[in-house]
C-alpha cells in the first residue's frame, strides 16, 4: 500500500465520499476511467464528488465524457482536480465548462496521546454520535456552522450509517447547547476527520481547536499511523499549529452551469 502522503489522505477522503454516496438512495459510486466518482444524488454540489488524482490518458475525450455522463444525473457536482499532476485535465475541465472554485491544501498528521482535555474549554463537552437523533441534532448543527441548508445536510447522511463502525461523529456541547461538530472515517489505519465546524455564537472560544486535538486523540487510541483532514485555505495556518502538515494541493471545480431540476 503506498506511503505517498498525499495518495494516504486522498484514499480515506475516498473511502468516506464511497461510504456517503452508497447510504444514499439515489447515490453512485463507480470509476470511470481515471475519474473516482461518488455522487450521493442531492442538490447540493458538495455531496456529489468526483476526484481526478492521476495523469489522464487522453484528457479531451474522458472529461468530455465525464462531463457528457453527469449531466444525465442533472445534479450539480465538484470535481477535485490534484494540483499540478495534469495541466491537460484542467484545461479540459474548462472547456467543457467547469469553473475553478478554490484550491485547498490536503493534510496529514501524526495522532497525539494528549487530547487536549487539560485545555479544552472547561464547559465543553464532547459526546459522541450514537442514535439517529443524537445525529439529526449533529448534522442540524454542522448545517449551522457551514451555513449550508440543514434538509439537504440531513438527507446527505442518512441514520443507517450509524451502522458502520469506521464512521464516527461527536458533538460538542456546552450545556445543552450543541456548538461544534466533527466526524472521523476509520480506514486502513488512517483517521480522516471531517465537518469540523463551530455555529457562528460560539467562536474563537477554541471551541474548533478543542474538537480537532479531540481528534488527533482519537487516532491514537484507535492505532492509527495518520490523521489526514481537507483544509480551507483559511483554516490552514491553525491546523499547522496542531501538527498538521501539507500533503498537496486539490483544485477544485464547480460542475458546469446549468439549471438542474432539484438545485
Amino acid at each position: 500500500m503506498s506511503t505517498d502522503p498525499c495518495t494516504v489522505t486522498t484514499r480515506s477522503h475516498l473511502v468516506a465520499r464511497a461510504l456517503y454516496a452508497r447510504a444514499s438512495a439515489d447515490g453512485t459510486v463507480e470509476e470511470r476511467g481515471a475519474v473516482h466518482v461518488a455522487f450521493s444524488g442531492g442538490p447540493a454540489a458538495s455531496f456529489n464528488t468526483a476526484f481526478i488524482v492521476d495523469r489522464l490518458d487522453a484528457p479531451r475525450p474522458e472529461v468530455r465524457e465525464f462531463v457528457a455522463w453527469a449531466a444525465t444525473l442533472d445534479v450539480p457536482y465538484h470535481v477535485y482536480l490534484r494540483d499540478e499532476v495534469d495541466a491537460a485535465a484542467e484545461e479540459a475541465l474548462r472547456s467543457e465548462g467547469c469553473t475553478l472554485l478554490d484550491t485547498e491544501p490536503w493534510m496529514l498528521a501524526d495522532p497525539v496521546e494528549d487530547d487536549g482535555s487539560a485545555e479544552r474549554p472547561p464547559t465543553l463537552q464532547i459526546r459522541p454520535v450514537t442514535d439517529a437523533d443524537a445525529l439529526r441534532l449533529h448534522l442540524t448543527t454542522a448545517a449551522e456552522a457551514f451555513e449550508m441548508n440543514a434538509e439537504h445536510v440531513i438527507g446527505a447522511f442518512p441514520a443507517v450509517l450509524l451502522r458502520d463502525e469506521r464512521l464516527l461523529w461527536f458533538t460538542g456541547h456546552v450545556g445543552d447547547l450543541p456548538v461544534a461538530t466533527m466526524a472521523a472515517v476509520h480506514a486502513d489505519r488512517v483517521l480522516e476527520l471531517q465537518n469540523i465546524g463551530v455555529i457562528e455564537d460560539a467562536r474563537r472560544l477554541g471551541h474548533g481547536t478543542a474538537m480537532t486535538r479531540y481528534g488527533l486523540g482519537l487516532a491514537h487510541r484507535l492505532d492509527c499511523v495518520s490523521v489526514s483532514l481537507q483544509a480551507s485555505p483559511m483554516g490552514e495556518r491553525l491546523h499547522r499549529r496542531l501538527g498538521f502538515r501539507a500533503a498537496c494541493h486539490y483544485r477544485v471545480f464547480a460542475s458546469p452551469a446549468r439549471r438542474h431540476r432539484r438545485s
